[in-house]
């Protein structure tokens, strides 16, 4: 027998670059210390390396996957990134709501 739940958090995929436009690499520590606030604020959360383009540039990245309900969560994930490692913009997905069964 499958159960039906349905959740009203919306989906979200960020990827962070970790090209600096002014020189510089975020490097794993850095990200680490970065990834402390992601814990703090989401309740779980998916990451994987990738590769990515920005501006015709090949760059490692960070891609990550979560839930939230409300987006400026994710506006504030995103503005401290940004701040941190004086990057242009950071990707952002929102896709509906998982239904799980």
């Amino acid at each position: 027998m499958l159960a039906f739940v349905y959740t009203n958090e919306m989906q979200v995929q960020m990827f962070f670059g970790r090209n600096i436009p002014t020189g510089g690499y975020v490097d794993d520590q850095a990200w680490q210390q970065y990834q402390v606030l992601l814990d703090k604020i989401l309740d779980g959360m998916t990451i994987l390396d990738g590769i990515g383009y920005w501006k015709g540039q090949q760059e490692k990245m960070k891609v990550v996957s979560t839930s939230v309900e409300h987006e400026d969560t994710v506006e504030n994930l995103v503005t401290v990134y940004k701040q941190m490692f004086n990057q242009d913009s950071v990707a952002v997905q929102y896709m509906p709501p998982l239904q799980f069964y």
